[in-house]
């Protein structure tokens, strides 16, 4: 069974947060450009690791697709704030993500708890 793209934006989340906490870094340049070449889950496995047995680039196939949709730079990084690791840029677009879908779901009348898994 394939597991609902909100839940694949939160373990790859999560996972970040641990890697950012460990002191783990990309540079911005290295992600933006895996972001637009939709590799971004297979550059942080392969440069940090997942350490969660339920996070893969198998398991999170979604979060390529959906981080590529989204405009990025090192400018728009560095507006956000983040001058310094890709990994919080990363972040930052997730739950940009996450908060837009979740206004969007209910400005249309739509219950957001039907999407839980």
């Amino acid at each position: 069974m394939e597991t609902a793209t909100f839940a694949q934006l939160g373990f790859f989340a999560k996972e970040l947060l641990r890697m950012i906490d460990e002191g783990q870094s990309l540079p911005i340049d290295t992600v933006c450009e895996s972001i637009e070449n939709g590799s971004i889950v297979q550059l942080i496995a392969t440069k940090c690791g997942f350490k969660n047995i339920n996070v893969s680039p198998d398991t999170i196939p979604d979060v390529n697709g959906i981080l590529k949709e989204k405009y990025v730079s090192e400018n728009e990084a560095r507006v956000r704030g983040i001058n310094n690791n890709g990994l919080i840029f990363i972040v930052h677009l997730i739950i940009e993500d996450l908060t837009d879908l979740l206004y969007n779901l209910k400005f249309n009348d739509i219950n957001p708890e039907e999407y839980r898994t």
